[in-house]
């Protein structure tokens, strides 16, 4: 009893081992290195969420949040769905954060149970890190939108973009944003260009956000006039980075002693070059605000035109691009009008982009009217290679629908490609993903057509069935009217039966539509056929093609559209007469004619008239003069008449 207890004991812990087994869900195993050296990367935290959809545009339920510790790699188990599949998977977000690496950031889906994969990832520093800053501008603290004074403040401000960019999720944990973050240093420096030394020099540690940029501002008192250039530039020290390109925006202006007084300025502002990580062939747009007034004994001011010139330098300080214009005045004395210009660059580099700006105004005649100047470096990169689209496999198996056997030469068409089907009725066509219409036809069956969607390797079954319908088609193709003819000519034509019958064809002519002489009979329907014109006279005439069905023998014609001229050249020795193949009915011809005739009447001559010359004699009698020939016939009516007289004597005298 003991024993049958413990066997059942064993029995139901099976059974509970084997329904615990059944719940595993999918194992994942991920082993982190390093993308450039392929080193261990360890400390590696792992962070796991459900998404609300397909996409995981939104953040879930955290699953799992473990680190790798002292080890390069981690394993986990997804949760076990009774209900998902192939094709209605669980979704989830997968983040793996590495000190000094950019994160990682994928999408996953998972069905099924008791399975276990194994992934490496390659943990990356991104390159040449850069950090674009533009709306650089220069303005006086206390009045607005006139030049910087000396011992009065000014501020100097930038906009730092990030050197990260294309966040491939829309979220990401919080608390991890120092992983999405770049650590740069922006730094100013003023320099007095009548001395050539720096006069100021200030930074700022920024952390900007992927995807973002910062405002970075910066105050400075001149104590001396002059001309100055004011220098703003970022160095991206964040150690994601393995190695970063300056960028930097100027500005060159005027530190003026004191208020303009009968005196003419321009200030410009505010450079930006967008994208600001454009591309080659991709269009620039540059903006720029700017304002030019005169200012009176009393400081009033009076908006003017200005003088405007853009100019674009590459890395070898070649002119790429230029444009100058005069920019109408602002609509008021204090507030900044915006310039656009635009540019396309086509090659990848480094390039400064120039602008030049000074007041137009015959107030500025004889007076102070100094000029401004802003620089931007920008950098453009090489465009991206074209995507090449990924090709599908499209076969077409086409059968008969009552026999099931495969239909060869089948034509196929398939978008703007078309194909004839082999003796095992396939034919294929490699596409791009799309939808697509197509037709089947073959002769004897009724057409087939549809619409399909082409995004994997796609097989069409098509099952085409007999056209029960009589139909034929008979038609001249040439000559059809309109032509002039001579010599051999090929006659063209196209006879066929929706049910695949075979034809017998006649050619014919005729010289008013309805009276037809035939030329060939019986030809097979393969054309053409070579008809020879020398044996017919010049003229017009119309042409018709017959077609006999071989199996229900129904005839179908086709006459030209238009008659047709036969126009062939006359042989040296040919009679000028048209009706050269008639016999004339004069000369000794005639007499021949007469004694033939005697001659086929007398049993005893031994002299034999041919038919065509009876016929011919016929033709002539029809031409000739009737009296003579009746003048040389009653003589030999004559003779004939006395023979039979003496015949009937002789036969009434035996009698008696």
């Amino acid at each position: 009893m003991k024993i049958q207890k413990s066997i059942l004991f064993i029995l139901i812990t099976l059974m509970s081992l084997s329904f615990i087994i059944a719940l595993t869900g999918v194992t994942q195993t991920d082993i982190f290195y390093d993308g450039s050296t392929s080193n261990p990367v360890t400390n590696v935290q792992e962070i796991i969420y459900t998404c609300s959809n397909s996409d995981c545009s939104s953040q879930g339920t955290l699953v799992h949040n473990l680190n790798t510790g002292n080890s390069n790699s981690i394993t986990f188990e997804y949760p076990y769905n009774r209900y998902s599949t192939e094709n209605n998977p669980d979704y989830y977000s997968h983040f793996s954060f590495a000190s000094c690496y950019l994160p990682k950031e994928y999408k996953e889906w998972v069905w099924g149970s008791e399975a276990s994969v194994e992934y490496d990832y390659h943990m990356n520093k991104v390159k040449d890190c850069r950090s674009p800053i533009d709306s650089f501008s220069v303005t006086n603290d206390n009045y607005v939108n006139e030049p910087v004074i000396v011992n009065m403040a000014a501020t100097l401000e930038a906009d730092a973009h990030s050197a990260f960019t294309d966040l491939q999720l829309k979220w990401f944990p919080a608390g991890y944003e120092d992983y999405y973050s770049v650590e740069t240093l922006v730094t100013l420096e003023i320099i007095n260009k009548n001395t050539g030394k720096v006069v100021n020099t200030q930074t700022k540690n920024l952390n900007i956000l992927m995807d973002t940029f910062e405002n970075v501002q910066f105050s400075w008192t001149p104590t001396e006039k002059g001309e100055y250039t004011a220098r703003i530039k970022t160095d991206v020290t964040d150690c994601q980075c393995s190695s970063s390109i300056e960028q930097f925006s100027e500005k060159q202006f005027t530190v003026w002693e004191e208020r303009p007084r009968n005196e003419c300025y321009t200030i410009l502002n505010d450079l930006v070059a967008s994208p600001q990580f454009a591309k080659q062939g991709e269009k620039v747009e540059i903006t720029f605000t700017k304002i030019s007034n005169y200012a009176g004994i009393d400081y009033s001011k009076t908006a003017i035109n200005t003088k405007i010139n853009l100019e674009i330098r590459n890395s070898a300080n070649a002119i790429v691009y230029s444009d100058n214009e005069i920019i109408s005045a602002n609509s008021d004395i204090l507030n900044p009008k915006i310039i656009t210009f635009y540019w396309t660059p086509t090659t990848a580099g480094s390039y400064n982009i120039k602008v030049t700006g000074v007041g137009e105004s015959n107030l500025c005649d004889g007076k102070t009217n100094p000029i401004e100047v802003l620089i931007l470096g920008f950098i453009v990169n090489e465009a991206e290679p074209p995507v090449v689209p990924e090709k599908y496999d499209v076969n077409f198996i086409v059968k008969d629908s009552k026999t099931n056997e495969f239909l060869e030469n089948a034509k196929v068409d398939f978008g703007v490609l078309n194909g004839l089907t082999d003796s095992n009725g396939k034919v294929g066509f490699e596409v791009e993903e799309g939808n697509y219409d197509w037709k089947v036809s073959m002769t004897g069956y009724v057409d087939k057509a549809g619409t399909t969607t082409i995004n994997k390797d796609t097989i069409i079954n098509v099952a085409m069935v007999e056209n029960l319908t009589d139909t034929t088609s008979v038609k001249l193709i040439y000559p059809n009217g309109g032509e002039t003819l001579k010599g051999v000519v090929e006659v063209l034509w196209s006879a066929v039966n929706s049910l695949g019958h075979e034809f017998v064809i006649d050619i014919d002519y005729s010289e008013n539509g309805f009276n037809w002489i035939n030329i060939v009979s019986d030809v097979d329907n393969d054309g053409p056929y070579f008809w020879n014109t020398k044996n017919i006279d010049n003229d017009e005439y119309f042409l018709r093609i017959c077609a006999e069905d071989q199996t229900t023998k129904v005839i179908t014609c086709d006459v030209s559209d238009g008659s047709l001229k036969i126009k062939n050249e006359k042989d040296d020795d040919d009679d000028d007469d048209d009706d050269k193949k008639y016999i004339k009915a004069s000369g000794t011809k005639q007499d021949n004619f007469l004694d033939d005739l005697f001659d086929f009447y007398n049993p005893y001559s031994t002299k034999k008239i041919s038919v065509d010359e009876e016929i011919d004699l016929g033709i002539a009698e029809e031409d000739e003069n009737w009296e003579i020939l009746i003048g040389k016939i009653l003589p030999l009516l004559f003779i004939f008449g006395i023979i039979i007289i003496l015949i009937l004597i002789i036969f009434l005298l035996l009698r008696k």
